[in-house]
Formats: structure tokens, sequence, C-alpha cells
């Protein structure tokens, strides 16, 4: 991470992927980078409204578990498992979806 942020500057550098904690955004912040991006990390959150079995699956996740869907919601997605694109994303409506618009 130095040589990206030595290269890019002052352009700022935000670090994102596998950072699930403090002191993970500690080593990146230590590391050079001006500010860190956590987003399956907040899917744990008591208030976030996802499906039990996918939040289990999280909790039980190691770093070797994802797998790179490049067409999941139209921007990429590393989801644990085929569990999810079968199980979930059939749940999950596009806003483009008619399904999702009020009558």
């Amino acid at each position: 991470m130095p040589a990206v942020v030595d290269a890019v500057a002052p352009v700022p550098v935000i670090a994102a992927g596998g950072i699930g904690d403090a002191r993970g955004v500690a080593a990146v912040l230590a590391l050079g980078a001006q500010a860190a991006w956590l987003g399956t990390r907040f899917l744990l959150a008591e208030e976030m409204p996802i499906h039990e079995e996918y939040r289990r699956r999280l909790i039980a996740a190691a770093e070797t578990d994802p797998q790179w869907y490049p067409n999941l919601y139209e921007v990429g997605s590393l989801p644990l498992d085929p569990w999810v694109t079968t199980e979930i994303t059939p749940l999950t409506l596009h806003p483009s979806d008619p399904a999702t618009m009020s009558t």
C-alpha cells in the first residue's frame, strides 16, 4: 500500500477489502491510506435486516471463503458461496423490477 499511496499522491487512498475490525482500520492507516472502507462487516450489525442464514455464514466464514460474482446486483459482490445467488438473490428485487413498484 505505501507504494500506491506514493504513486497517486496527492490523491487520497481509501483501503477496502478484508477490513473487519479496528485493528484492520489501524493497519491500513499505518500503511498510508487516508481512509478505510468497510462493507460486509456492517451486515452483522444487529440493526441490519439480513437473512439469518446469510448472517450465520458470514460469522462462520474464513478469509479464504469468498467467491467473485461480477454481475451480482449489477455492481459485483463477494458472496460466500452459490447459496447466496440461489436462495437470497431471487428474494431481492431490483428497483427497476415492476414488482417493487407500488400500485
